[in-house]
């Protein structure tokens, strides 16, 4: 295999692994620690979501071109670019999946947003490095 293709899986593998960490991370936050974490992966089809997080992202950053010339970028632009995919993909996450809960207040839909943004973002970007 050559050395390009290794190091996009590795690549991959990081995003996906980035990816189900904030969502998890950000689920914990969101519904309040469960007692067990057996109630979630029976009770609620949890692992199917968590997988379609990953491949939400994955085929987004396809799309965006994360993945094509992986060694050709600097530092500052996979930093600015890394950025603006993540406001995007959390906003269509944030609109598709969170809009519909339950809050009483308008705050915590905010709160979540932006928890989610720097959740993802910060776990993303740091692997990256």
């Amino acid at each position: 295999m050559k050395n390009n293709t290794l190091h996009t899986i590795k690549y991959i593998l990081l995003d996906s692994c980035s990816a189900a960490v904030a969502w998890i991370l950000f689920y914990f936050y969101r519904t309040g620690y469960p007692e067990t974490i057996e109630s979630i992966i029976i009770n609620e089809g949890w692992l199917i979501r968590v997988f379609l997080i990953i491949l939400f992202w994955l085929i987004f950053y396809i799309g965006s071109g994360t993945y094509t010339d992986i060694y050709r970028k600097s530092r500052l632009s996979e930093v600015f670019n890394g950025f603006m995919t993540s406001l995007v993909g959390v906003t269509i996450l944030f609109f598709v999946v969170i809009l519909d809960d339950y809050n009483l207040d308008h705050k915590q839909y905010y709160l979540n947003y932006f928890t989610l943004f720097s959740l993802h973002f910060l776990i993303t970007a740091i692997p990256r490095f």
